[in-house]
């Protein structure tokens, strides 16, 4: 992703009233971004069948980068590809924009996420889930209220009682973070065929690979607030996570007691020493 394409949109968070106090931080941002695009480490490895040490220099990985990206989507993959059992239901939580600002939203999904989930586990017998953040884009290309506010969709695996998705909704207005008709709504998928489903789960989890992940002024201000408070922007239950956990990944191991791996995705770093034939144990990481 260039940054330099994205600075355009910052005119537009100065001029909506809503996202105006935001425009340093996305400012900072984008800084990050040009920043790190030129990054680089120089990564001393092990040989493991020779034993040779040599320096590899990798660029730095964070969750915006292309490799990043195609990380998750593969991962995601596996979870579409999988045979798991009970119906789907998608789930669509938001957070009141008269009461709470979007950085205070993010907090309140996370939270909320947690209490929900704990409901979900209790009614659901082996219930399975992969949730993300989206960006609130407005309505017909028109900025509202939320206009960059993050939402939540969360995907499950499992029957759900016939009275559960009211309940939910009913909690959800109980904590004070949004309406009983808007705040939390729960939609079954009925699908006629696999292929259908695993586009489905495709289209909510994962943007398209050919797309830019930050298009407008509401994800502009939607990424810069979740740059800041550090907050992850997918997850999975435990059992889709050992779904998505790839056997033919290796593992490295640091080989020197003070090293360090660069801050940004371990995972993708990983990935990036596995195409590296020859390379074993991590000796060093030198930031250039």
């Amino acid at each position: 992703m260039r940054s330099s394409s994205l600075y355009p949109l910052l005119a537009d968070v100065e001029r909506l009233p809503n996202l105006r106090a935001y425009a340093p931080l996305c400012r900072e941002f984008l800084h990050y971004l040009q920043v790190s695009a030129a990054k680089t480490y120089e990564v001393e490895v092990i040989g493991r069948a020779t034993g040779i040490r040599e320096t590899l220099k990798i660029p730095f990985y964070n969750r915006y980068h292309p490799v990043y990206r195609d990380m998750v989507y593969a991962k995601l993959c596996q979870v579409r590809d999988a045979d798991l059992p009970g119906p789907l239901h998608l789930l669509t939580l938001t957070v009141s924009g008269r009461k709470y600002t979007a950085f205070e939203a993010w907090e309140i999904l996370k939270q909320g996420w947690n209490k929900i989930s704990k409901l979900l586990r209790k009614y659901v017998p082996g219930l399975e889930y992969v949730w993300v953040f989206e960006a609130h884009r407005g309505h017909r290309g028109r900025p509202g209220r939320n206009y960059g506010y993050p939402h939540m969709h969360v995907i499950t695996w499992g029957e759900f009682p016939a009275d559960l998705p009211d309940r939910l909704a009913k909690q959800w207005a109980k904590y004070g973070y949004g309406s009983r008709a808007r705040g939390l709504t729960v939609k079954e998928v009925h699908l006629d065929d696999t292929k259908k489903a695993h586009y489905y789960i495709m289209k909510y989890i994962a943007k398209d690979k050919g797309t830019a992940l930050i298009e407008d002024a509401a994800e502009l201000v939607f990424h810069a607030l979740a740059w800041r408070s550090g907050h992850r922007l997918w997850g999975a239950s435990a059992g889709l996570q050992e779904v998505m956990a790839r056997d033919d990944q290796p593992k490295y191991r640091l080989a020197d007691p003070g090293a360090t791996r660069p801050r940004g995705s371990t995972a993708a770093f990983v990935l990036a020493l596995g195409r590296v034939d020859c390379a074993g144990s991590v000796a060093r990481i030198t930031p250039t």
